[in-house]
């Protein structure tokens, strides 16, 4: 069956122009939307990360999906450990500090902040100097370079 072809090779990574779009499920993941498509998510994993984003199937493919069982188990583990490794990256952001809790400390360092300052328009000189433009954008590098950190 093209299809266990076609997942054989995306797990084994291996890019096969042999891979037949006709023949294919096509799982997109996307934010939560409106769509004419089905979410899967839930059949995949059912917690928080559920509420935020969505696994959308063609509504013919499902039935397809759902009734070859060593298919659909495949994909299912595949689609959980990769749904798993997004979770892992999301705990992380959240543990990171944000922009205003460093200006916070340079506030309160100068210190240090005038050491990363160095340090930061030495690395970044070359940029500075060629594209402005780009250093202009970042907000919080100019809140820190114009010691305004409120």
């Amino acid at each position: 069956m093209p299809i266990k072809k076609d997942i054989n090779n995306r797990l084994n990574h291996i890019y096969s122009t042999e891979i037949n779009p006709l023949n294919s499920i096509a799982i997109t993941l996307d934010r939560l939307r409106q769509n004419k498509q089905i979410d899967i998510i839930k059949l995949i994993i059912d917690d928080d990360l559920s509420n935020d984003i969505a696994l959308y199937i063609q509504k013919e493919d499902l039935e397809k999906f759902k009734n070859d069982t060593q298919f659909f188990n495949t994909v299912k583990e595949y689609l959980h450990n990769f749904l798993f490794e997004i979770k892992k990256i999301d705990k992380q952001n959240e543990l990171m500090m944000k922009e205003e809790e460093v200006l916070s400390i340079f506030n309160s360092n100068k210190t240090l902040a005038s050491k990363f300052l160095n340090i930061f328009q030495k690395e970044y000189q070359h940029l500075e100097q060629n594209r402005p433009d780009i250093i202009n954008s970042w907000k919080y590098y100019q809140k820190f370079k114009n010691n305004d950190f409120t």
